[in-house]
């Protein structure tokens, strides 16, 4: 073969040797692409027995030991006479025992003390030490002074209403109307022991069993 020939045959092989290896390649990027975020997974969820119990009055599961108080309710004063009348009514007795015979004398003024003393030391024991020194006054004061008019006037028929208004009538008002006082409050946190308590399961490596949580 002439060099004239194989020159061009050999010069057209080449490029279509390189144009069949341009085709087969694939193209190139003109720019690497950016590599994908990486994203930590999101972290286990605890399992219910594992959680902290949820902040609130009563815990879950658990019970209060005492009722909360209801929004707007208010507690009634109580009442307490029937203490007062624990001693009056015997003292009165006592002194009615005396009456009846001269040797009996000191029963009446037996009697006269508790009558005096029984409603003021009560009213003392509740707190209320101005209701126990007005009824300490009237116990002693409303009967001497009831004597003294009704000796003053010589009426026997002013001293029977006087002694009876002064003896009976006063410390039924002073029972039935003056003997109260308000509610207890709520009992101290140490009276109580707890507030509220739970038992839950308890799964923590190798230990198993039951945890007491609770509020004190």
């Amino acid at each position: 073969m002439s060099p004239r020939l194989f020159l061009p045959l050999a010069s057209a092989g080449c490029i279509a040797l390189g144009a069949a290896a341009a085709l087969a390649e694939p193209p190139q990027p003109s720019s690497p692409a950016p590599p994908a975020p990486v994203t930590a997974p999101p972290p286990a969820e605890r399992p219910p027995w594992m959680r902290r119990p949820p902040q609130s009055p009563a815990l879950y599961p658990g019970w209060r030991l005492e009722e909360a108080p209801r929004p707007g309710e208010t507690a009634e004063p109580q009442w307490y006479g029937w203490q007062s009348l624990m001693g009056i009514i015997p003292s009165h007795g006592i002194a009615l025992l005396g009456l009846t015979d001269n040797d009996l004398i000191p029963l009446i003024y037996l009697g006269a003390a508790g009558h005096a003393l029984t409603s003021p030391i009560v009213h003392w024991a509740h707190g209320n030490v101005g209701t126990g020194f007005l009824s300490l006054g009237v116990n002693i004061g409303a009967p001497l002074l009831g004597g003294m008019i009704a000796f003053e006037t010589r009426s026997t028929g002013l001293l029977f209403t006087m002694g009876f208004l002064t003896i009976v009538g006063w410390p039924v008002v002073d029972t039935l109307l003056l003997s109260y006082e308000d509610a207890p409050k709520s009992k101290d946190k140490s009276a109580r022991l707890i507030d509220s308590f739970a038992v839950v399961p308890m799964l923590d490596g190798d230990r198993k069993g039951l945890s007491l949580v609770g509020q004190f």
